[in-house]
C-alpha cells in the first residue's frame, strides 16, 4: 500500500497523461493534496500583499487535477467528457472503478519513478 506522498508524487509525474485510469484513492488523495497546498499558500499569502502564491499554486495544479479527473472517469468506464456534466461527473467520481477498455496493466505504472 502506497502512502499519501507517494501517490501524489506519482500523480504529479503523470500531469499530462490522460490515457489509463486513476483509482478512487489516487484521485481523492490528489484532491486533498490540492486543498492542503491551497490552505498552506493561503496562510503564506497572509504575510504577503495579494494572493500571488495561492493563484500560482492553483494554476500549477489545474492541469494535473484535470488529467487525474479524466483518468478517474476512465476508471469508471466513462469518457473524460463527462466532467462537463456537473452533477453526473461527481456521481461518477465517487463510484467504484470497473474493469474497462482504458485499464492499463498495473506493471505499466511506476509508483517510485
Amino acid at each position: 500500500m502506497q502512502n499519501f506522498l507517494d501517490i501524489n508524487i506519482a500523480t504529479l509525474r503523470q500531469f499530462m497523461v490522460i490515457d489509463g485510469t486513476a483509482t478512487r484513492r489516487q484521485f481523492w488523495y490528489f484532491i486533498v493534496f490540492g486543498w492542503l497546498v491551497d490552505f498552506g499558500t493561503s496562510i503564506l499569502d497572509g504575510f504577503v500583499p495579494g494572493d500571488f502564491l495561492s493563484t500560482l499554486a492553483n494554476i500549477a495544479l489545474f492541469v494535473p487535477t484535470l488529467t487525474a479527473a479524466i483518468r478517474r472517469m476512465h476508471d469508471t468506464d466513462r469518457a473524460g467528457w463527462w466532467l462537463l456534466v456537473p452533477i453526473a461527473n461527481f456521481v461518477f467520481l465517487i463510484s467504484p472503478g470497473t474493469p474497462n477498455r482504458w485499464q492499463k496493466d498495473v506493471s505499466d505504472f511506476d509508483w517510485k519513478g
